[in-house]
């Protein structure tokens, strides 16, 4: 057998043989005030991005505010991270510090302190990030906690990473796609929401989104033991006018459903603590949207003018494999 035929998840279940405590978005550990959380995370030139288009300072936002992601997505607060970089010899100084510049920048956005990493030659630009965050003991929330009939939500606009990314790739008109390129490259996290509602004990379970909506979400129904229904009519779409439309290879619902890195939170939410949550996302200014529910019945289905269809997982994985149904 082959990696590419086991494919990411499939391997990392394969791993739970032997480092039993892996597979949530940070490790959860005991520490005298609390839980530490820690998190490590790469980007791979060729596989995460290409220099050009990408640009440094793109590579270094987007690399610390994805891992930041997974301490957020917890719950966290982000507190230490270590910064190592494979590069190559003849690399500017002046990107480098490009580079190093804008990891700081984001870093300090959400209080997190760089301390550390390492550097050593690579014909490819890799980038290696590991962060320590806190968070109460008993307040973390992970992707195992999801119930049959709890609500299915997702914050912010799902896809619109994902067109960014295109438009870096595919050269569209720079004005046209900034605000999606910006969300691509400098990933806004819902950290004051997802503190307050975890805090709160609100959430069952909570991942970001990562590799796409459906293949994240399939990791909280494996995790947690359930089936879940999205109904496609209360999917929230990348906000396109007609001329942005007109560049774009796919629908806006297969951005929605299948566009990585955008770092969004997916949750699910017990019925009675709903609107509480909703009050939350208000006052936070988080955009908010219930699209589904977790049920008995295994399997993640799409719910389309009435009809009940199971999806077709199209979103991003490093070996190629991916789960359906």
């Amino acid at each position: 057998m082959k990696l590419k035929d086991l494919g990411e998840d499939g391997f990392v279940e394969r791993l739970k043989h032997y480092f039993s405590r892996i597979g949530d978005d940070c490790a959860v550990l005991d520490s005298f005030s609390g839980s530490l959380l820690f998190t490590a995370d790469m980007l791979v030139e060729g596989t995460h991005f290409a220099i050009p288009p990408f640009r440094y300072s793109w590579v270094g936002s987007k690399a610390i505010l994805s891992n930041i992601s997974d301490i957020v997505a917890m719950g966290g607060h982000p507190k230490y991270a270590t910064v190592s970089l494979g590069v190559a010899a003849d690399v500017q100084i002046s990107e480098l510090e490009q580079f190093f510049a804008s990891v700081k920048r984001y870093a300090q956005k959400y209080n997190c302190e760089v301390v550390g990493g390492d550097l050593c030659r690579s014909c490819d630009f890799t980038v290696s990030i590991s962060v320590i965050g806190v968070a109460p003991s008993d307040r973390v929330a992970m992707r195992c906690g999801a119930r049959p009939g709890d609500i299915l939500c997702v914050t912010g606009f799902p896809g619109t990473s994902a067109i960014g990314l295109e438009a870096i790739l595919k050269g569209y008109p720079f004005e046209l796609f900034e605000p999606f390129v910006e969300r691509h490259v400098r990933p806004l996290l819902r950290y004051d929401f997802s503190v307050r509602v975890v805090s709160e004990g609100l959430v069952s379970s909570m991942i970001d989104v990562s590799d796409g909506l459906l293949l994240d979400l399939e990791r909280l129904a494996r995790e947690s033991g359930v089936g879940f229904e999205i109904l496609e009519d209360a999917l929230p779409l990348p906000t396109c006018n007609e001329e942005q439309k007109a560049f774009l290879e796919k629908d806006l619902f297969y951005y929605a459903l299948n566009g990585g890195e955008e770092y969004e939170l997916l949750m699910t939410v017990p019925k009675r603590h709903l609107g509480r949550v909703s009050e939350i996302a208000g006052e936070t200014n988080t955009p908010f949207h219930v699209i589904g529910a977790a049920t008995e019945e295994k399997g993640i289905y799409l719910i389309k003018k009435g009809k009940k269809e199971a999806v077709k997982f199209c979103g991003f994985s490093h070996f190629g494999r991916r789960r359906n149904g």
